[in-house]
């Protein structure tokens, strides 16, 4: 028996109601965005998202500390390198206390063990600091390919160069951002500005800080996956919806460990340790659910999420670009 063809109004409604023509995410209906918010929670448990995000966790807490030092050594080349604690603290105010109190001690031991002069020692201890800060960057770069569902097929050392780069990127990220927090008061003083509009203004930093993770999120997701890069556009989205999420969920943390927690007593002098390796867990959690969702909003289309000049289907070298991920069943309508 000859299957029913498809009429016109059930492809327009394929095509149309679900966003399978879409160029642009927001032209995603609200049913497509349905199914991918059903799709990212099957991938959260397919591909381990809170076992992995445990691995990156524990990269990253090795390479916090290389990182401050790194950041620290830079930051000394152009102000007094003493100055970055009480000015890192400000970036911290999304951790809980105990975990503030744990950097705030180890930038102390930074900055009072040496000075920012250029020799050789402290050219190769900053270079060391780099390269043992980009093992962290390179189990997050493994966890966008798990996300985006992607092989590594690049070189071992193209993919040490991409880990470096981005976490040289990361520190002068931080530092123009440190200077970006505490220049902006002087700077608006010295303008002229009253001090109602000062305080406007210098709220405003935070927003902008918000913005500028949400960029960094994004050239993560563009360039750390082995793939055809997505246009700007296809990860925008997962960045911002990330970087909200992040913020939230930190701070949120930060009040249960501050106030309702007892990791002190229950692991002592680990405590502190403890509640950071916690929160980096959740910000790799976080990063790898932003990925997730780019990944299957790219699924919800036909067209060519990738750069360049359109490709069909299955040759844009990019699963995600691909493939098409399944629709939510519907709700059988019966006529009486």
């Amino acid at each position: 028996m000859t299957p029913p063809r498809m009429g016109t109004n059930q492809r327009k409604d394929e095509n149309g109601a679900r966003g399978r023509n879409a160029s642009v995410p927001r032209q995603i209906p609200k049913s497509g965005w349905w199914d991918i918010l059903l799709r990212v929670k099957d991938q959260i448990s397919q591909d381990n998202v809170s076992i992995v995000a445990a691995g990156v966790a524990f990269y990253s807490i090795l390479a916090l500390f290389p990182a401050l030092a790194a950041t620290v050594s830079l930051y000394g080349l152009f102000t007094d390198s003493s100055d970055i604690q009480q000015q890192l603290s400000s970036l911290s105010s999304f951790l809980p206390q105990e975990a503030q109190t744990l950097i705030q001690e180890q930038l102390t031991s930074i900055s009072t063990s040496g000075g920012s002069a250029l020799s050789f020692g402290a050219i190769a201890g900053l270079l060391f600091s780099i390269w043992s800060a980009s093992k962290g960057m390179a189990a997050i770069i493994t966890s966008l390919n798990i996300a985006y569902n992607e092989e590594e097929k690049r070189s071992f050392i193209k993919v040490i160069g991409l880990a470096l780069g981005l976490t040289l990127g990361g520190i002068i990220f931080v530092i123009l951002t440190l200077f970006t927090i505490t220049l902006l008061p002087s700077v608006l003083e010295n303008l002229g500005f009253g001090q109602t509009m000062q305080t406007i203004l210098s709220l405003g930093r935070w927003p902008l800080l918000g913005i500028i993770v949400m960029g960094g999120l994004a050239v993560l997701y563009r360039y750390a996956p082995c793939r055809n890069k997505p246009q700007w556009l296809w990860v925008s989205w997962g960045s911002g919806i990330a970087t909200m999420l992040w913020i939230v969920g930190s701070s949120a943390f930060a009040l249960y460990a501050n106030d309702y927690s007892s990791y002190n007593q229950t692991y002592g002098s680990l405590g502190a340790a403890v509640i950071l390796l916690m929160w980096f867990w959740l910000t790799a959690f976080i990063v790898m659910l932003g990925a997730e969702i780019n990944s299957e909003m790219e699924r919800q289309t036909r067209m060519d999420t990738t750069e360049g000049k359109p490709e069909p289907m299955g040759q844009r070298e990019a699963y995600s670009a691909d493939t098409l991920g399944k629709i939510a069943p519907q709700k059988a309508s019966t006529n009486r």
